[in-house]
């Protein structure tokens, strides 16, 4: 027996500040059908958004960056860039950003922002939502072309109600010579009055590695208030951020970031601690964990906070080899918890969750519980796991496969956790699938699990697929307090066998939702 469901939305644009109303055709939901597979797939979505579907070909491409729901649960904002062409006649890419508000409830786009940067290429990364609802928060980066190091950090403050923009900031990174800095924002957060911008640029000469600096901005204005470049281990090292946090009282901060250790193939997961108070950014704390200390990559592949318990974890993957080659190495999942004001480690979680290597893709963590998930190798097969964690102690309270009993390829992207609702997205596919599409090596639906973040147990698990041949992966999830479930997806359009359109798609599954049931039908995911 399978569910079906009919879904059918019709999207609005509004008129923005910096351009005109962005065309109809911009703005269309897709009308399909979800028929799941029964034993293997429990539940249909109750809606789903598609920005921008093939038929409009003057932007064919569309690209998720980032999405979050409000804690109000009454606006999803989420972030992407669109293009006409992946290259053109001269070779260069051009994108530009494309903001959206999102009924949480029904899928109506209430809004789309396409902001107006000047240069030929430009993403925005991370978004969030102001604590009073009132306002959307956009960090990104515009530059002269794709490829070209010569980025410029780019903060925007956007009315929620409207989608209007409110105001905008370029940032140089904290060096003069603006054009050779590279700066780029990839996560922003609020704090008490202030915008905070964690982001990447280009370390002065003879250096010239990518570094990390944390930009302070008035929240009513947009000004930059203040800049603090933070080091890293070695000085001519690289960093990639991995998140931000802001404590309940919004006096304090926490960065996270992989930067390059003082060996060759060295990683640490470096965490460092802000104090807010009096406007300023200054370094109280910083910790790189080395691993086993032999020098060998430790890589951060999420951050999460619990502001209220004053709690920042970080999870990545952890070297076990002290000798061989990195290239032939066991890895771990490594979790640490510092204290937020202090930078007091609370504890270490270190688990091989699979025979060689367990590559862990997010964490959440709320109300005592933190949960990681990732990719793994089983018997062959690839395999997604969630790993529940006590929050107090870093102890294992339950680990859980991500998995489907018709594929053989299951990964996770990200994870949400709100109570005892835990949401897990990714992508499911079978090796099979590499005989329908000889050039490509997977096709893959958006996989999406709910569990209890209690004991692990499955709830419901989802698949979404945009079309028969097409790759579609889940990107970023939230969950509300109520158990609805939204997810940011990437879907692929097939023209044909060889080239490929992609769209940015939104997915609600609600908590309250029953759908209908139609024995007659049983439909290929």
């Amino acid at each position: 027996m399978a569910r079906r469901v009919v879904i059918s939305r019709v999207a609005v644009a509004v008129a923005l500040s910096v351009l005109a109303v962005a065309p109809a055709a911009a703005l269309q939901s897709e009308e399909g059908q979800c028929v799941p597979l029964p034993v293997v797939d429990d539940r249909c979505e109750s809606w789903q958004v598609v920005h921008d579907p093939v038929a409009d070909v003057d932007e064919p491409y569309q690209q998720p960056s980032a999405m979050v729901t409000s804690t109000s649960a009454d606006l999803i904002a989420v972030a992407g860039y669109g293009a006409q062409d992946l290259f053109d006649t001269q070779g260069q890419a051009h994108s530009a950003w494309r903001i959206l508000g999102i009924d949480p409830d029904t899928g109506e786009v209430r809004w789309l922002s396409r902001p107006g940067l000047t240069d030929a290429y430009s993403r925005p990364l991370g978004i969030q939502i102001a604590e009073d609802g009132t306002s959307v928060l956009v960090a990104g980066y515009r530059a002269s072309a794709f490829g070209q190091t010569d980025a410029l950090m780019v903060v925007m403050s956007l009315d929620a109600a409207t989608g209007e923009v409110r105001w905008s900031t370029t940032v140089d990174g904290g060096r003069a010579e603006a054009r050779s800095t590279d700066a780029r924002g990839w996560f922003v957060a609020e704090a008490d009055g202030s915008v905070l911008v964690l982001g990447t640029h280009r370390q002065p000469p003879p250096a010239v590695a990518q570094g990390l600096v944390v930009v302070r901005l008035d929240a009513d204005t947009g000004d930059p208030t203040a800049v603090r470049t933070i080091p890293g281990v070695i000085p001519t090292g690289t960093s990639v951020p991995a998140g931000l946090a802001v404590s309940d009282d919004g006096d304090h901060a926490v960065v996270g970031a992989t930067v390059d250790g003082v060996g060759t193939y060295d990683l640490d997961m470096l965490a460092v601690g802000l104090d807010l108070a009096d406007g300023g950014l200054d370094v109280t704390w910083s910790h790189a964990w080395d691993g086993v200390g032999a020098h060998a990559p430790d890589r951060v592949q999420g951050m999460a906070a619990d502001p209220v318990d004053g709690l920042v974890v970080l999870t990545g993957i952890s070297s076990n080899d002290v000798d061989g080659s990195p290239f032939d190495v066991d890895y771990a999942t490594a979790t640490i918890a510092y204290d937020m004001e202090t930078g007091a480690r609370r504890w270490l979680s270190r688990e091989m969750l699979a025979e060689r290597v367990a590559m862990p893709a997010g964490v959440a963590v709320d109300d005592g519980r933190v949960v990681v998930v990732g990719s793994r190798s089983v018997d062959g097969t690839g395999q997604g796991y969630a790993l529940g964690l006590d929050a107090t102690d870093g102890s294992t309270s339950w680990v859980s496969p991500v998995d489907t009993p018709d594929r053989d390829r299951e990964f996770t992207t990200a994870v949400a956790i709100n109570g005892d609702h835990v949401a897990v997205t990714g992508g499911s596919s079978s090796s099979v699938a590499a005989t329908v599409m000889p050039n490509r090596a997977t096709i893959s639906d958006t996989l999406t699990v709910a569990l209890s973040a209690s004991d692990g147990s499955r709830r419901w698990t989802a698949r979404h697929n945009s079309t028969d041949i097409g790759d579609d992966a889940g990107r970023a999830v939230t969950v509300t307090p109520a158990g609805d479930v939204h997810v940011l997806s990437q879907v692929t359009r097939n023209v044909d066998m060889d080239e490929n359109f992609y769209d940015l798609a939104v997915l609600g599954y609600l908590a309250a939702d029953a759908p209908p049931v139609t024995p007659d039908r049983l439909g290929q995911l």
